[in-house]
């Protein structure tokens, strides 16, 4: 038995074959995949996340909350969020939803990835709504200033994501767990801002990676990995998010060296 048996059991809040994987989430006993699986049950009884749906059951979420307008993703999964206040005071002002693909059978692994999405909403606002520093200026020229922060909002919160994967997948515990050697985190974030197709940006950092200049790409990477700090990886307040934060302040620290930082193999995110 478990606190949440009623809304695994619940069609309306969540689909029975994703029931099936959040519970087995809930079960793990690997935080990565257990916290995150308890914290969106939480959220799915406090109504903030609308509902966990297949595109063919996602006519529930509007019943849960009436303003959304859930789109079926293009694939595997996707998460929508919609403001209760603007601005957001914190996450309790922002309201979700996660809809798959029918036959979604990706599991946990995704699973967890869209919860991280969901998790670091305001987040991920946050830091939306602050100026992105630049190793070069001109790199903004005709772009929005919004759209600017938003490239930077979205890239993390990709990066985030993978890492709360791979966290799960892992098996890592925090003050327990070996970590990756520093400046390997950082090499994965490097890594993923390579492809901006993934973060939808097809502006900014286009236009840097165009150059062919590895150093500047590491040196933009670095002023932005610090912004990291904040997103949310365990259970805010307990002993393994003290101890991730504490790991995460000093890959921040070579993260800051950029291109004069070591270049380790990539380890951290999936």
């Amino acid at each position: 038995m478990s606190p949440f048996d009623d809304l695994l059991a619940d069609p309306t809040r969540i689909a029975p074959d994703l029931a099936s994987i959040v519970s087995s989430m809930l079960r793990d006993h690997r935080p990565g995949y257990a916290q995150p699986a308890a914290s969106a049950l939480d959220a799915l009884r406090s109504g903030l996340l609308a509902g966990i749906q297949t595109a063919s059951t996602r006519f529930w979420i509007p019943l849960r909350q009436p303003s959304a307008r859930p789109l079926a993703p293009a694939s595997g999964a996707h998460v929508q969020v919609i403001h209760l206040r603007t601005p957001p005071r914190d996450e309790r002002d922002m309201a979700g939803w996660i809809v798959t693909q029918d036959g979604f059978g990706a599991g946990a692994l995704v699973m967890v990835h869209e919860l991280s999405h969901f998790l670091n909403r305001h987040v991920v606002w946050q830091r939306s709504e602050q100026s992105p520093p630049l190793v070069d200026p001109s790199l903004a020229e005709g772009l929005e200033p919004w759209a600017v922060r938003w490239v930077r909002a979205r890239l993390l919160d990709e990066i985030a994501a993978r890492h709360l994967a791979w966290l799960g997948e892992e098996g890592v515990v925090p003050g327990r767990s070996v970590m990756p050697e520093p400046g390997a985190f950082f090499a994965c974030a490097v890594k993923i801002a390579s492809y901006p197709e993934v973060y939808a940006d097809a502006s900014l950092m286009p236009r840097l990676l165009s150059r062919g200049d590895r150093d500047a790409l590491r040196d933009q990477v670095g002023m932005w990995f610090g912004a990291l700090r904040g997103f949310r990886w365990f259970e805010p307040g307990t002993n393994l998010a003290r101890e991730h934060a504490r790991w995460l302040d000093g890959e921040c620290e070579v993260a800051e060296l950029g291109r004069h930082g070591p270049e380790p193999v990539a380890v951290g995110t999936l």
